[in-house]
């Protein structure tokens, strides 16, 4: 087992020795060597025939620098784990010293890496006597009435009634084709076609507004009845054509029947099915209502809370960083010549992102969060319907699988639902400062703190900090 020790270089740096030898590796690779013989198929040479000399030159290198990253690799997230280290970014490997690798002369190696840790550290500024600005947008009673009358006419029943022709109305016409303006002899007709006035284009609208049972509209062109409805919706569901036939000509519309929503009656049976169990009236009903407007009218709102929150937390909490470390940290990921000023920016950013993450992580772990699978098919529910303009549960089978293997995808709505948990478990323990706003002063404040945000971090984004990945070691051509 390849042995790992470790030297301090400075607060929170460290450097990590991993010695590999001969005996940690040679057997893996000798079993790998003979596997790949025995299947090779070199050119003058019967396949399993191919002398080892061949094999080693062809990859031998390759798998040798395999097994030796994996024992690597297994040596520090090992040490990590058994240490409890919380390290930022990737190990830095020691390139003046590192040693080569030859499979025709195998023997022990040793790899040298540095190591920045993230800080150790009490979450600070998280109390009630911490009081933040909550503003919030009021619920009218116009608006609760107006949600009331819509969840019964959402659930309306049809009644026929003998009354001239209202907006809402669902109607019953008979089709008749049309030449000259008078019915044509043996011309296109249907009967009993539903038309809903709703659904009809303004004009036809106007038209039927008014009519009598047995009175007539006369539609000039059947392709303009409706807003939105494709040619193909209306030959199969109104007019019964199949894509072959062609659409008749000008229309002669009767009404023959009128048939009218009734809202729903609240009574016991409509508050069970469309509210939940502990909403049993009309008074409970509009409470729940009113909570529902409040949370779609506040969304700005507690994103503003959660901004605050952030720039609260980044303002209490300065803690000591690895900043030899982080500086190497950015000359690895980017070898340019760096000015003294744009290396002083990267540092102030990457020293914020280290922070945020430290205090994100460390009330995460306060309050126990977790990201389930429930969470991230609701993220990728709301994603799709963001990004598609609806969704339901046939259109989410289809396609959410495409989002699951996505594995970048799914790492940032990971981050993104744990960041969201840990500012709601946070809101809990601040106090707040409610008071009424409306939505245009709520997203001018909102600006501002995210633009005091954006200066911790030096920048108008966050850095990414890279997570731990394997280290790579070098391979003698």
């Amino acid at each position: 087992m390849p042995q790992v020790t470790q030297q301090n270089l400075g607060p929170l740096h460290l450097q990590l020795t991993i010695t590999v030898c001969k005996a940690d590796y040679e057997k893996k690779l000798n079993k790998r060597l003979k596997d790949y013989a025995s299947r090779a198929q070199f050119n003058g040479f019967r396949p399993g025939h191919v002398p080892m000399n061949l094999v080693k030159n062809r990859v031998g290198n390759a798998m040798l620098a395999e097994e030796i990253n994996e024992a690597v690799d297994t040596a520090i997230n090992d040490y990590y784990r058994d240490e409890k280290l919380r390290p930022i970014g990737n190990p830095i490997p020691a390139a003046e010293n590192a040693p080569k690798l030859n499979v025709h002369a195998l023997a022990d190696y040793e790899f040298s890496f540095e190591i920045g840790l993230y800080p150790e550290f009490e979450v600070q500024g998280l109390d009630e006597s911490q009081v933040l600005d909550y503003p919030t947008v009021a619920v009218t009673e116009e608006e609760v009435n107006g949600q009331w009358e819509a969840v019964r006419k959402q659930n309306s029943t049809l009644v026929d009634t003998d009354d001239l022709v209202q907006d809402g109305d669902v109607l019953s016409v008979s089709l008749q084709e049309l030449e000259n303006s008078e019915p044509k002899t043996d011309g296109f007709s249907r009967d009993a076609v539903l038309l809903s006035l709703r659904n009809l284009s303004e004009h036809y609208q106007g038209e039927f507004l008014g009519k009598a049972l047995g009175e007539s509209v006369d539609i000039e062109d059947v392709s303009l009845l409706e807003d939105g409805s494709s040619l193909q919706i209306l030959r199969r569901h109104m007019l019964s054509l199949t894509d072959d036939e062609p659409l008749p000509g000008p229309l002669r519309a009767t009404v023959r029947g009128i048939r009218r929503p009734v809202p729903a009656e609240p009574n016991e049976a409509f508050f069970q099915r469309f509210f939940p169990a502990h909403v049993t009236d009309e008074a409970s009903a509009r409470e729940f209502l009113r909570g529902g407007i409040f949370l779609d009218k506040n969304r700005a709102a507690n994103a503003l809370l959660h901004d605050r929150i952030v720039l609260h937390l980044l303002s209490s909490n300065e803690m000591e960083l690895p900043v030899a470390y982080m500086e190497k940290l950015v000359r690895h990921n980017d070898e340019r010549d760096w000015t003294e000023e744009e290396m002083a920016k990267q540092l102030q950013s990457l020293a914020a992102t280290i922070r945020w993450t430290s205090i994100k992580r460390k009330l995460g772990t306060a309050a126990q969060v977790n990201v389930t699978n429930q969470d991230l098919e609701s993220f990728i529910w709301n994603y799709m319907k963001q990004t598609f303009g609806f969704v339901n549960q046939s259109f989410f089978d289809q396609f959410a699988q495409r989002f699951y293997d996505d594995e970048k995808f799914v790492d940032d709505a990971a981050e993104r639902i744990y960041e969201q948990k840990v500012l709601q478990y946070a809101a809990t323990l601040v106090g707040k400062r409610e008071y009424e706003s409306t939505p245009e002063e709520i997203e001018s404040q909102r600006e501002e703190v995210r633009r005091e945000t954006r200066a911790i971090f030096g920048q108008d984004e966050p850095v990414e900090v890279e997570e731990e990945s394997s280290p790579e070691v070098e391979v003698e051509d």
